[in-house]
């Protein structure tokens, strides 16, 4: 196994399929897009995650002079997760945060356990300038909710460092 230079495109393919596997989620429950907030909404199932990119930055140093067949990036990709569930009995949104299944927190935590210090592959080699990591946690926040305000649909973002070499060859 050898580190590759790739694509954004490489590294955004093999990360949700990477996310896929460690949640064991299908293509409709887990599935990139360019706004987080804005889901397309499956049917059914517990939760769902979506895979967002994010900014990038490079090291000008590196630029130049010229000749160069690789660049590295800096990038950040968003990982959302999103829960339905129906309000406690008292109305408030304990639920929608402590779920033991598909609670916010919960989903937070598995998000976390899947990706920080991932190596993710490319076939037989990897790709990542350093594991993956965690780089900041977002407010859990609600979307919408049902007609009678009884169902509610929140999420919680985390952005990761997503450190690849571009291969420019």
């Amino acid at each position: 196994m050898s580190r590759v230079d790739v694509e954004q495109v490489d590294v955004f393919e093999a990360l949700v399929l990477y996310l896929r596997r460690a949640l064991g989620l299908n293509d409709r429950q887990c599935y990139e897009t360019l706004d987080p907030y804005s889901p397309t909404i499956p049917k059914g199932g517990d939760y769902w995650v979506t895979v967002a990119p994010g900014e990038g930055q490079y090291d000008v140093e590196h630029q130049i002079g010229g000749g160069e067949d690789q660049l590295t990036e800096e990038s950040v990709v968003t990982v959302t997760a999103y829960t339905r569930i129906k309000l406690d009995s008292t109305d408030h949104d304990e639920n929608l945060l402590r779920d033991a299944r598909r609670g916010v927190f919960v989903l937070k935590h598995k998000i976390l356990k899947a990706l920080v210090g991932a190596d993710i592959p490319k076939g037989s080699d990897t790709f990542l300038r350093q594991l993956l990591y965690a780089r900041h946690a977002h407010a859990p926040q609600i979307l919408e909710g049902s007609k009678d305000n009884r169902l509610r649909l929140a999420c919680i973002s985390i952005d990761f460092g997503v450190d690849f070499d571009w291969d420019l060859t």
